[in-house]
């Protein structure tokens, strides 16, 4: 083997040995959200998306914010209002269940890398932007994507109730 040859190879398994396996899978999230009393309750919007380990943005899920989506501080902070391939809507003018599902896929349409992710929900019923982060009421998931299914049953929360979220790899054929 040549030089050229043994550089290509070593290339070729490190970038392998740093993206990892990337299993196809879908994650399901269903939620309520309950009002707070901010200034336009029961009217409210949100957001939810994926980050990774690091708290990177990965793709946003749902937004139902159209035109007030400058008021969702903590997603527009991570996500720079990337809605790509998200399911959007106009305001809710009420609060309730939400099913989402993800088909586990970056905002490129690709795979993303087997490993720890969280998905991440935000809902104001204020004007946050002049508000701050004590405006929004955002939560937070760790779960792991890979080749094992995961089921977590989320505590209720003051503002979230029967948070539900499961993970299904497809299996390899």
């Amino acid at each position: 083997m040549n030089h050229f040859s043994t550089t290509l190879l070593f290339g070729t398994l490190l970038l392998l040995a740093c993206t990892g396996p990337r299993t196809e899978g879908n994650l399901v999230i269903q939620f309520e959200t309950t009002s707070y009393g901010g200034s336009y309750a029961e009217a409210n919007i949100g957001a939810v998306w994926i980050e990774d380990s690091e708290g990177v943005f990965v793709k946003t899920l749902s937004c139902w914010a159209d035109v007030q989506r400058m008021h969702l501080v903590q997603w527009n902070s991570v996500s720079d209002g990337n809605c790509i391939h998200a399911l959007t809507s106009a305001t809710k003018y009420s609060h309730v269940s939400h099913e989402i599902t993800w088909d586990c896929s970056d905002i490129h349409g690709d795979i993303v890398t087997d490993g720890t992710y969280s998905v991440c929900m935000e809902f104001t019923e204020d004007n946050a932007v002049f508000g701050g982060l004590e405006k929004t009421r955002r939560l937070c998931i760790p779960f792991m994507k890979g080749k094992r299914a995961v089921q977590i049953a989320y505590a209720d929360t003051v503002f979230y109730k029967n948070v539900h979220v499961e993970y299904l790899a497809f299996p390899a054929w």
